[in-house]
């Protein structure tokens, strides 16, 4: 592994037993994060984003999921970490913002306890300085009233509220990675800005690398450095951000773009991808996308096009994909 990869994820895959079909959720996913880089990850829902985030962090194991390939942390596949060792790092190293704040806080927990355990899980202080550290945290997290706030419980909060008390958490062991599994959503556009503009600030105050999970693509052009394309389980393209807006390669990258509303443009309908995503019990051969592509060929239909390296950095999973 290369000294500036923190995490190198190498042919993931992931299904669950279901009523006798086994649903292929993630399939022979490959990508790295480098220390310092915030990485996007976009694609529909049920593209196999959140089951990628969730099992950086095991949190896919159960008796019904079947995990495979390697994830290493720091040159250490977190696969074959022993649980004492696996309770070290998830939590304190790294951490995870959920995408619905409210189902994730405690409901009968007042916020301040609720982070100060975090801290008390995994470092040896007493309760003065933990509740000390909650209150920094929260004030860094630029909650409204911090100290009084504390000893509110989260229905007592707004939306935005509940989402810097999740990202506070996140942060209260200063971890080395940040896993954000759509941390916007439900929030309107202007408690939305603020949320983006506070994890670009703590991300550099706490020199951490961040994977951001989304499916929106103004959010992956304010905040990512680097972006990855799910569909079907799979990785259809992985690029630098300006080198993907600028330049998709992949049909559906391309057919993702064309959704964006233009403020140059006034069409009579936004446009859509037709058809829907695949079921993950039933995919289809070939590639993936080819029943919704309109340049889908015989070979599409028959063979799963390799994840190649078209331009310097710039990867598509297309048998088509040239400039």
């Amino acid at each position: 592994m290369e000294n500036n990869k923190i995490l190198e994820i190498n042919n993931l895959s992931v299904e669950f037993l279901s009523d006798g079909s086994v649903v292929r959720a993630v399939n022979g996913v490959s990508f790295s994060l480098k220390k310092g880089e915030t990485l996007g990850i976009v694609g529909e829902s049920g593209s196999g984003k959140s089951v990628t985030l969730n099992t950086i962090l095991r949190l896919t194991e159960s008796p019904s999921a079947v995990m495979r390939g390697e994830i290493l942390y720091n040159g250490r596949d977190i696969f074959r970490m022993r649980k004492s060792e696996l309770f070290k790092i998830r939590g304190k190293e790294i951490t995870m913002i959920f995408q619905e704040p409210m189902t994730s806080l405690n409901p009968v927990l007042k916020i301040g306890g609720q982070i100060a355990e975090t801290i008390y899980l995994h470092e040896h202080v007493g309760k003065e300085e933990a509740n000390n550290r909650v209150l920094e945290l929260l004030k860094q997290v630029e909650l409204p009233n911090a100290g009084k706030r504390m000893d509110d419980y989260p229905h007592q909060l707004s939306g935005g509220m509940r989402q810097r008390v999740m990202i506070a958490m996140a942060l209260a062991c200063k971890p080395q990675i940040l896993l954000a599994d759509e941390p916007t959503t439900a929030l309107d556009v202007t408690i939305q800005a603020q949320i983006l503009a506070l994890l670009r600030k703590l991300k550099r105050e706490y020199d951490m690398s961040m994977i951001l999970v989304t499916h929106d693509m103004g959010v992956i052009a304010e905040i990512a450095e680097r972006v990855i394309v799910f569909y079907g389980g799979c990785v259809a393209e992985d690029a630098p951000t300006l080198e993907l807006f600028n330049n998709p390669l992949h049909p559906y990258t391309r057919k993702l773009f064309g959704c964006i509303p233009r403020i140059d443009t006034q069409p009579n309908r936004l446009s859509v991808i037709e058809g829907n995503v695949p079921d993950p019990a039933r995919l289809p051969e070939g590639c993936l996308f080819h029943p919704r592509c309109d340049r889908a060929a015989g070979r599409c239909r028959k063979e799963v096009p390799p994840l190649s390296e078209i331009s310097p950095g710039h990867f598509a999973a297309c048998h088509f994909s040239v400039h």
